[in-house]
């Protein structure tokens, strides 16, 4: 599916630009011509080379289902971008990222993607609303389109940094057997999302250094602000992945803790047992002249001995702290 949007000579938004007012429009049109292609049909990839004469490596790049790092290529009179957003149905089950390709010119904007792409359809929508992206030039609408790809990454920052608190009060409160699987799929994720920010500031940085012709200065500072951005993102992702370090170390603790505890109390039952079964074992030798061993009262006096050390060893641990 093909949509695009453009400004006619009145300044008024027109949709559905036929390949012949693109091709006016690429030889000294003002203002911006977005075309976007979602899932495209092999016809309509093959405008791309013949309306846009777009190179066909990066037409390739563009279609291609295959994993692409971000990046962005200098082809003289336009640059290819490639960048990632992520797919919010199915976060925070599993973080998976959609490829979003942008072909930048001097008054265009190419977008190619496969599937629904939610920072498309925002800005897209917003250019139909009153077409001021389009007016003040195609490096604006390009920043409009990369800066509503960054916002829509906070949400999932937020999502794993509430997911990290919660966890902290779990373990302060009850730390439960979940919390190690539950830290590690939260550092899987900040981990995805490193991954993911890292070469997406690489390649916004370059653009805010007009390192290309189709960016103006005024522009430039625009995309330094969504670099800040995304500067931002990373640190708060890293100390998302801090925080979840630091929980699972306190859980790790807070287990220690407990088995202590357990191996204190089992240790403490074993010293008072140890000379009540001394006791026993001496008073049940065979021997003849055992004290007591003939008096009706030796069960009773052995059973008072036993219960003497009992409260005597307790009240020791009790001084001593161990209780």
């Amino acid at each position: 599916m093909i949509r695009s949007c453009a400004l006619d000579a009145m300044g008024r938004v027109v949709q559905e630009v036929s390949p012949t007012q693109i091709i006016a429009h690429l030889l000294g049109g003002e203002g911006a011509l977005w075309a976007d292609f979602q899932s495209p049909e092999p016809q309509e990839i093959a405008l791309l080379t013949q309306v846009f004469k777009f190179h066909p490596l990066t037409i390739e790049d563009a279609v291609s289902r295959r994993y692409h790092h971000p990046k962005v290529d200098d082809l003289a009179d336009h640059i290819f971008i490639i960048t990632h957003e992520i797919d919010h149905d199915k976060f925070p089950h599993s973080l998976e990222t959609e490829e979003l390709a942008l072909f930048l010119g001097r008054n265009y904007v190419v977008t190619v993607h496969w599937g629904a792409s939610k920072s498309v359809d925002l800005v897209f929508e917003g250019c139909l609303r009153d077409g001021r992206s389009l007016s003040h030039g195609a490096d604006f609408l390009a920043h409009r389109i990369l800066d509503t790809v960054v916002d829509n990454y906070l949400p999932a920052v937020d999502l794993l940094e509430d997911r990290v608190r919660s966890l902290e009060l779990a373990v302060l409160r009850e730390p439960r057997r979940d919390v190690t699987p539950n830290v590690l799929e939260v550092q899987k994720q900040a981990f995805a999302l490193k991954r993911m920010l890292t070469p997406e500031t690489e390649v916004v940085r370059r653009l805010s250094r007009r390192e290309f012709s189709v960016i103006q200065a005024r522009t430039a500072l625009y995309f330094r602000d969504v670099f800040d951005h995304l500067m931002r993102l990373s640190d708060f992702v890293q100390s998302i992945d801090d925080r979840a370090d630091a929980t699972l170390r306190l859980y790790l603790a807070a287990l220690s803790n407990r088995v202590n505890d357990v191996v204190k109390v089992l240790s403490i039952v074993a010293a008072i047992f140890l000379p009540l079964n001394l006791v026993a074992s001496i008073w049940g030798m065979t021997f003849v002249n055992l004290p007591l061993r003939d008096s009706p009262y030796g069960f009773a006096a052995i059973m008072g001995i036993m219960l003497v050390i009992m409260v005597v060893m307790l009240l020791v641990f009790r001084w001593r702290k161990w209780l």
